[in-house]
């Protein structure tokens, strides 16, 4: 973790999204910072001052649902890694074609071929 991202009061997070070939590109930063306030949101820094949480995310296979896959992962790299959340997420990737029809996880064709585009984070909190 860099100097300047340290924190007194709390634990900093940082995810590092590594694309499957070549150098992180625009969208694969601004999947990054998603990811990292999603998991801000989740994690109890406050339990831990002075303490860094990385998660690297190494993407294996591109996919029209990558978003939702790195949410996902990140979520279950720190459960794995027993870091106290406040509650528990998960992510869907969701689009609306053209018939109108709503379609879950869906592949690259029916990806481009929709009207909307949605990823959508799910968590355990009770509101």
């Amino acid at each position: 973790l860099r100097q300047t991202a340290e924190v007194v009061d709390r634990a900093a997070v940082e995810v590092v999204l590594k694309p499957r070939l070549g150098l992180p590109r625009v969208t694969d930063k601004c999947t990054e910072a998603r990811v990292v306030s999603t998991c801000i949101a989740a994690i109890l820094t406050v339990l831990h001052p002075r303490t860094a949480v990385s998660v690297n995310i190494q993407m294996m296979q591109e996919d029209s649902c990558s978003e939702s896959a790195c949410v996902n992962a990140a979520c279950l790299a720190l459960l794995d890694a027993s870091v106290p959340l406040k509650f528990l997420f998960s992510s869907v990737t969701v689009v609306i074609s053209s018939d109108g029809d709503i379609i879950c996880d869906p592949n690259h064709k029916q990806m481009d071929r929709s009207d909307a585009r949605m990823v959508i984070v799910f968590s355990s909190r009770q509101s």
